[in-house]
């Protein structure tokens, strides 16, 4: 239970004689379990607090509305996809540091239900669950990655937040020597030497706003102020982009193999 994420106060263990077992605390213990599972599951559904209002096709892609703002999603190829949040009161920044093809839309249909929708590009497809508001993405039938708080205020600035797999390797976040798998790290997104370095070290020269699964996906925040990349440091299958201002913007590539992916990334 300890290393399942139980606190030390809510451990109670005590060894008795068959048929004498303590029924309160069997009870009391059993409820906690199950309270913290419901937790546990509702931090992977997605954000509780954004509940979902529209979606239209547009000439650029789809546009979702939700309580505290909008979705755009651009599709560039059926293996590159970008998704913008533009928050209530505030507007579209067109302007990318990264993209230069232009935004098409192989959308063959979207399917709405009364819990959600999908939006087929016969590449990657958005799942949209409309309670609690979660927007996820899958290739070839199988789920890459999920919003999970999405985006949201922090004391820092702003961030957006997902869900990972337990086992995925993660890679990405410019020049640093801290081993490939980058995995439990919290990147710091700035540029800047380091000089006399031995083993470790968790900035020099330059960063990048990259992560790269294992999974043969990756994730890149299009957006040039400085921040963090979380990847996992927490170890609670979550990575976390966290900016002080800027888009809200990231374009997220897949491909069958590392060639693949390479070369969605490089078109």
């Amino acid at each position: 239970m300890k290393v399942s994420g139980f606190t030390q106060g809510n451990i109670r263990r005590r060894v008795v004689k068959d048929g004498r077992h303590n029924e309160k605390l069997w009870r009391d213990s059993f409820e906690d379990s199950i309270l913290w599972l419901f937790e546990i599951e509702k931090s992977i559904l997605g954000n509780p607090d954004r509940s979902f209002e529209s979606i239209e096709q547009t000439d650029l892609g789809v546009e979702i509305k939700v309580s505290d703002g909008k979705y755009l999603i651009r599709y560039y190829s059926p293996e590159i996809v970008e998704t913008t949040f533009i928050p209530n009161g505030q507007e579209f920044k067109e302007e990318s540091h990264a993209i230069e093809l232009k935004s098409r839309t192989p959308i063959n249909k979207i399917m709405e239900g009364e819990e959600g929708l999908i939006v087929n590009s016969g590449g990657i497809d958005l799942i949209v669950s409309k309670s609690p508001f979660q927007i996820a993405y899958s290739y070839k039938d199988r789920t890459i990655l999920s919003e999970k708080k999405g985006y949201h205020k922090t004391d820092y600035g702003e961030a957006i937040q997902f869900n990972v797999s337990q086992t995925e390797v993660l890679y990405g976040g410019g020049s640093r020597a801290l081993g490939m798998n980058r995995r439990g790290n919290k990147l710091r997104l700035y540029n800047k030497a380091h000089y006399g370095y031995e083993y470790r070290s968790p900035l020099m020269n330059f960063s990048m706003p990259i992560v790269i699964s294992s999974m043969k996906y990756m994730v890149h925040f299009d957006n040039a102020p400085i921040g963090y990349l979380d990847l996992d440091s927490k170890m609670d299958n979550t990575i976390t982009y966290e900016t002080i201002s800027g888009r809200k913007t990231y374009q997220i590539v897949v491909g069958d193999s590392w060639y693949d992916l390479l070369d969605n990334y490089t078109d």
